[in-house]
């Protein structure tokens, strides 16, 4: 097995102090990895080929609220949307697909109930947004502008869960996002 150029072979690529989560748009050109400790996204794009080497993007890193522990694209790869815990909210991105930069998204911040520990959408329709609210016991849930990204709560946005949920998932079906989370 050998490094992919440009990492640590013990530590892999460096982004932020504490990385919490990762997700991958669906095209497979760019990765962005949340930083609980740092409140920021780092954007990469990953090169062509096998060598799967990432460099970083001119205009990362980019601001999210207090203590972001989950990313996650929606399904067309327009819309990023990161889980911050300590602020309560999902801030929202517009993904520029030519150069993978990230733009906040009018209405970027949609408030959840306490603890907001995972962030999916759904993608089926891809206007849903869910979040597991681990503090309240409860999936916050919110609905998508497909034109803006914007979110706006959906009727009874707040549904009850077992106790202190720690992720919630929305299964895909085709050509998706990927993500993974380390709260």
């Amino acid at each position: 097995m050998t490094p992919i150029p440009g990492t640590n072979p013990n530590n892999g690529f460096n982004a932020g102090v504490f990385p919490s989560a990762i997700a991958i748009d669906p095209t497979g050109k760019y990765v962005y990895v949340t930083d609980k400790a740092q409140n920021q996204v780092y954007g990469y794009a990953i090169a062509n080929g096998t060598s799967g080497a990432l460099t970083g993007l001119v205009s990362s890193p980019y601001a999210t609220g207090q203590y972001p522990v989950s990313i996650t694209i929606e399904p067309r790869g327009k819309y990023v949307y990161v889980a911050n815990y300590n602020s309560q909210t999902v801030s929202s991105y517009s993904l520029n697909l030519a150069s993978g930069s990230l733009g906040a998204s009018a209405g970027s911040n949609f408030t959840t109930t306490t603890g907001p520990t995972c962030v999916t959408v759904e993608p089926a329709l891809g206007i849903y947004l869910y979040t597991s609210d681990y503090l309240n016991s409860s999936v916050s849930g919110g609905q998508l502008s497909p034109n803006t990204g914007a979110l706006s709560a959906v009727a009874t946005s707040f549904f009850p869960s077992v106790s202190q949920p720690i992720c919630v998932v929305s299964v895909p079906n085709g050509s998706h996002a990927s993500q993974s989370t380390q709260p």
